[in-house]
């Protein structure tokens, strides 16, 4: 069972993430200078902007989990970083011409912590005979969004007001009815 959650939790997010990463085919080739060839996915980007702007945020936080919400790949194919602290936002060091960012609301730590959080509670109510708890089945981080979608079987404003009551009540949970996931 815990097995099929996680496979249908990974693969509910890589679809999430590409209904998110739409793409645009350029008419052209678009010159790109050797750091932006370097920059090859959403993980090196990131890094590459923590690491040039690092001055730009306390010493005492810990930048990446206090301020990064997440990336994704917008309709011009550039990357846009979400931040939730852009204050600064024009004193930022620029990481490569496709890469933008966005203000955003919640941190990408904030987000996946309350999804641990929330998916634990599930298991324990689900455990203990809750079918209600049973029915919620999966979360998905949506980082174009700066949401979460919790997947529910047969989902209803009850179930709804239910996991709100009994779960969590964050402002950025999204619901979303989906089917159970299969055994295999």
């Amino acid at each position: 069972m815990k097995r099929s959650i996680l496979i249908l939790l990974a693969a509910i997010l890589i679809a999430l993430m590409a209904a998110g990463c739409k793409t645009s085919p350029q008419s052209e080739p678009a010159e790109t200078t050797e750091t932006e060839a370097a920059l090859t996915n959403g993980d090196e980007i990131v890094r590459a902007f923590f690491a040039r702007n690092s001055n730009k945020f306390p010493e005492s936080d810990d930048a990446y989990r206090t301020y990064y919400g997440g990336i994704y790949l917008d309709e011009d194919n550039r990357y846009i970083i979400l931040l939730t602290d852009t204050s600064r936002m024009d004193e930022y060091e620029p990481v490569a011409d496709n890469v933008g960012y966005q203000p955003c609301s919640y941190s990408y730590a904030e987000l996946t912590d309350a999804m641990d959080r929330d998916t634990e509670k599930l298991r324990t109510l689900s455990a203990d005979g809750d079918t209600t708890a049973a029915d919620f089945h999966g979360m998905a981080l949506n980082d174009k969004d700066n949401t979460v979608t919790v997947l529910c079987t047969d989902l209803n404003d009850e179930k709804i007001a239910w996991y709100k009551e009994n779960i969590s009540e964050e402002a950025f949970l999204r619901f979303q009815s989906a089917d159970p996931p299969v055994d295999l």
